[in-house]
Order: structure tokens, then sequence, then C-alpha cells
């Protein structure tokens, strides 16, 4: 398979690319924010409608300066994302026919429906080379991302509460390391040092080894990136990391109780587990469909010491609550193939792509694995917009305009990566070709 990466430079090819997606990534930070004030998260069913029509219509304005590539892996990834949101969406309205839908699978079921739409877009061919996004939409993205930082420091400093925070809770810390991820330029300094600063002030509100965790995967798949690894180890780290965790499960319950121990916070394992174990009777009924959304994606459980529904703390489970096995194996497919198509872009340019994304991606799947990530639209939302941002990676072509024309690098699967310009009119002075 042959992938085109078209960049954006200031004249010469290998300057820092611009930000992909950048206005899913204004308008998706700018909706979790909004979580500041209740917004997003909380209210009526309604919501979700314009919610998702300002995302899907963000997507398609940023696809509007590439072509969709023509080869097998960037079709099938656009068949598994249609597939697996039209899967849970087909659900979900047989639940509601038969009148058995519990409303609170809403959630699960809707969001998805961002990626299914730009796996539409790609196999129609939707917006191909039609504009070229302009760096206004990136200084939005920027401003998105200093909204979302300024208001997590403010909640930091106003809050006197010993739970976890709303914006920077441990199930939204990958939002934190997208943006962390952001490439540099003029003002992102100031934003990256704020998120930093919101960072640490959460941990010390609410000290959390999901966050703990969340940084150190990251972190290590950021190097893993650096170091141009292949896509085999870096799936090995994305989903073996969980497996190791749920087979050492004892042990990791014994240090756990040593963290909570000595930063002074009740230990929760036992919760989570407890909650764990009632989600697996429910997902036996049909292992393959699942509860089809006719169960709610709560249960009752034990918190300080007051009993009340509690998301399942692990979007796996509740993934297969609502959507049963093919669910699951359609989402872990799609973002296996996902990440071994982005490490496969060899050349520097994709790599710093792909590092704008993939770290937040295993922070996210880090913490989905205990904690409900997809059973907020907050983080959800925010969950699914980095899956688009990896997909627009791995399955289109961008091209920007620069001094001479537009500047190309064409890598290959055999890890070859050719550079050339295009110019159109473009002469060259004697003096210029003596140099």
């Amino acid at each position: 398979m042959r992938i085109i990466q078209h960049q954006a430079t200031q004249g010469s090819v290998g300057s820092t690319p611009r930000l992909l997606m950048p206005l899913t990534t204004a308008v998706a930070l700018t909706l979790v924010s909004l979580d500041f004030f209740g917004w997003t998260t909380g209210g009526p069913s309604w919501r979700y409608g314009p919610v998702l029509l300002g995302l899907v219509l963000a997507v398609g304005f940023d696809l509007q300066g590439s072509l969709s590539l023509r080869a097998p892996r960037a079709y099938f990834l656009a068949l598994l994302s249609i597939t697996y949101s039209a899967w849970l969406l087909v659900l979900v309205c047989a639940a509601a026919v038969e009148g058995a839908w519990s409303t609170d699978t809403l959630v699960v079921a809707a969001v998805p429906l961002l990626i299914g739409a730009m796996g539409v877009m790609q196999l129609l061919r939707l917006g191909d080379g039609k504009r070229v996004s302009s760096i206004g939409a990136e200084t939005v993205a920027y401003i998105g991302a200093g909204l979302f930082a300024l208001l997590c420091l403010i909640e930091v400093l106003m809050t006197n509460k010993t739970g976890p925070l709303v914006l920077l809770s441990h199930e939204k810390a990958f939002i934190a390391i997208f943006i962390f991820c952001m490439p540099r330029r003029k003002g992102a300094s100031g934003v990256k040092f704020l998120m930093a600063a919101a960072m640490v002030g959460s941990l010390i509100a609410y000290p959390s080894a999901t966050t703990v965790a969340t940084l150190f995967s990251a972190a290590l798949i950021f190097l893993l990136v650096r170091k141009r690894r292949s896509g085999f180890e870096v799936s090995v780290v994305v989903f073996g990391v969980p497996l190791i965790a749920f087979a050492l499960m004892e042990p990791l319950e014994r240090a756990l109780s040593g963290f909570y121990s000595a930063v002074g916070r009740t230990d929760n394992t036992q919760t989570r587990l407890f909650l764990w174990k009632q989600a697996v009777p429910y997902i036996q009924e049909d292992p393959l469909v699942g509860g089809a959304a006719r169960v709610s994606i709560t249960a009752l459980a034990n918190i300080n010491g007051v009993f009340r529904p509690t998301p399942l703390h692990n979007s796996f489970l509740t993934l297969g609550l609502v959507g049963g096995a093919i669910s699951v194996v359609l989402l872990c497919v799609l973002l296996v193939t996902m990440v071994g198509t982005a490490m496969q872009l060899s050349d520097p340019t994709s790599q710093v792509f792909v590092q704008q994304w993939m770290p937040a991606l295993v922070a996210g799947l880090t913490t989905f694995a205990v904690n409900p990530v997809i059973d907020s639209l907050g983080s959800a939302l925010f969950f699914y917009a980095i899956i688009c941002v990896g997909l627009a990676n791995t399955t289109r072509t961008t091209f920007r305009p620069v001094a001479s024309g537009i500047a190309t690098v064409a890598p290959n699967d055999g890890g070859a990566a050719v550079a050339s310009t295009f110019s159109r009119n473009t002469k060259v002075s004697p003096r210029r070709r003596r140099q």
C-alpha cells in the first residue's frame, strides 16, 4: 500500500506539520469545556443532535483539503468505522421498537456515529481536494485548547471537594495528553503550561492511579513512536498492558491499596471488581449481542458509604453490555488496524502526525479499561474525535501550498521515502541554479 502525506511548510520540505483535523479538535475541546457549566454531559436527550451535527460538520470541513487514499487498508478502516457505528445504532433502534430501550445507553450508541459519518465520507470521497483548510482553523483549535486548560485550572483553584474534578477527572486525563502532543507553534507553550499546571493541581486535589497510569502509557507510546518501532510492537503495548493488568489483578490490587493508603484516599478497587462482576451475567445472556441496549449501563454500588447507581468503570464491559462481543471486536480491530497502518508511515513528517494523536489514544484506552469513558457524552465524544484524527492520518492525504508549489512526501510500505516538489510555471534564476 502506498501512503502519500502532503505537508504544510514555510517554503521547505521538513517543517513542522500543521495540526491534523484542527476544526474537529476545536469543536470537541469546546464541547468538553462546556462541562464546566454542566452543559454537555448533562441535559435532555435532544442535545445529542446538535452536538453530533456540529462535530460531523467540523469533520467534513477538515477533510475538504485532502484526498481519500485508494488503498485496501484505507477502505477497510472506513468500512470498519461504518459497521461499528451501524451495529450499535441498529441494536438501539431494535430495542426502542420493542419498547425495551434503556435511555442511558444512548451515549454508547450515538457518539460512534461520528466515526461512522467519517467512514461514509471516506468511501464517497466527499470533499476531495475542494479547498485547503486555512491556518485560521488551527488558531481556533489552540484557542479551544487554551479555553479547556484555563477552565481546568480555574476548577482546580476553586474546588473545595475531595471527589474527582469535572473537566480534568481521571476519566478525562487523556484530553490533557492530546493537548500536550499538539504541534509547537506561537502561543502553544502558554497553553501547554496552563494544562500542565491544571494537571498537577488535579493530582494534588484528587490523587488517582488512573491518571498516573495514563501519563505513563502515553509517555511510553510517545517514545516508541519517536524511535520508529513497528506497528506490532506498538499494538502489543496498546492492548497487552490491560491484559497483563487483568492477569496480575491480585498483586496489582495490593499495589493500588498501598498507593491509595499513601495518598490518603479510599481504595475503590473492590468497588470496581464488584461492578464488573455485576455486568458479566447480563453479557452472558447473549454474549454476541449483549444487552442490546435493554439494560442499564449502571449498577448499584457502595460509594463512600452510599449505595447509588454507578457506571461499570470498565468501558469494554459497558460496550459489551450494550453491543456484545461483536461491538468490542469491531472496535479493537479498527484500532489495531489504525495503529498498524500509522506505524507504517515511515517518513519523519508522517511520524510527527502520528505523535499528535497516538499517545492520547493509548491513554484513553488505558482509562477505558478501568473507568467510564464512553458512559458520558463529554469524554466519549473526545475519545471518538481522537479516532477521527487517527483515521485522517491513515486513510487520507493532505496537501498544503508552499512557496514553490506543493510539497509532497510519499512513503511506501517498504520504508523508502521519496520527496518531490511540484510547481507550476516556476522559473529558476541562473544565480539560484549555480547555487
